[in-house]
């Protein structure tokens, strides 16, 4: 039981020293090796199926959530915050992002072609890394050992703290704000093993990971850079680093612990 929950501390160390040495694109590399890592633990430590992992197909209605979950909470929080007047929009050619840095976005079809990029090269990272590493490994084998509920809660504190080194670098060292952000991160893993558990596929929560990240990068900037939606105060408005994104994240995060506890008393009282 404690053997994944080891490995990703270990994982965790590793990004963090990635990140204080300034490992750049090696530090990435390195994160692809912890996640294909799982497939030697999977066959030869835990002598499971690699399919287990999440290698299997999905059902239409879980890949429809893997794209309109993503779209549907920004969607919402970016209403939120335009009819607030937390946020203005802006020109496209000042959407900053770490695939399109020095490369102008001067119209709609520019913008289209670089959410493609975006989302094309990050399914396929977030695929092999993030979801590997802590949904198809870590959420898969907690699950089996303690259950699903404790497993989503333990899989999703530690995704929180994954991406405590991203923040500092990112950002800088600002309690606030990084507070507010690895709790985000905790309640984003929440929603993402959710609908990881409804298929046990990888492809499904792939989607919805690389579908966030291009949204919200595009929209909001990534760290300190800007997007096509700005404001004064990234602690107010900003999905990941921001309070309305907390506020929101939370009622998704609610509404499917309902259904899933829900769903298990229903099986529960079925079975009795």
């Amino acid at each position: 039981m404690y053997l994944p929950i080891i490995y990703l501390i270990i994982c965790i160390l590793i990004n963090c020293a990635a990140f204080i040495l300034g490992l750049g694109f090696l530090g990435q590399i390195l994160v692809l090796i912890m996640g294909l890592n799982v497939f030697i633990l999977q066959k030869f430590i835990h002598r499971d199926l690699l399919k287990n992992l999440g290698f299997r197909k999905c059902g239409l209605v879980s890949l429809g959530k893997g794209f309109l979950l993503p779209i549907s909470i920004l969607g919402f929080i970016s209403i939120i915050n335009i009819f607030s007047g937390f946020v203005k929009i802006q020109s496209l050619s000042e959407i900053k992002n770490p695939f399109n840095s020095g490369l102008p976005i001067s119209s709609l079809n520019d913008l289209l072609i670089f959410l493609l990029i975006n989302f094309s090269i990050l399914f396929i990272l977030e695929f092999f890394t993030e979801e590997l590493l802590f949904r198809g490994y870590l959420l898969n084998r907690l699950s089996i050992r303690m259950g699903e509920m404790k497993g989503i809660f333990i899989s999703s504190i530690i995704f929180g703290l994954w991406h405590l080194p991203i923040s500092i670098w990112l950002i800088g060292f600002d309690p606030i704000r990084t507070s507010i952000y690895i709790l985000n991160m905790f309640l984003l893993g929440s929603v993402f093993s959710s609908l990881f558990l409804e298929s046990r596929s990888l492809i499904p929560v792939a989607i919805f990971h690389a579908l966030w990240n291009t949204l919200e990068y595009n929209l909001y900037g990534f760290a300190n850079q800007t997007g096509l939606l700005t404001g004064t105060n990234r602690i107010l408005f900003d999905p990941e680093e921001g309070i309305i994104g907390t506020a929101v994240l939370l009622i998704w995060a609610v509404v499917l612990f309902s259904k899933k506890l829900e769903l298990k008393k229903g099986i529960t009282q079925h079975a009795t």
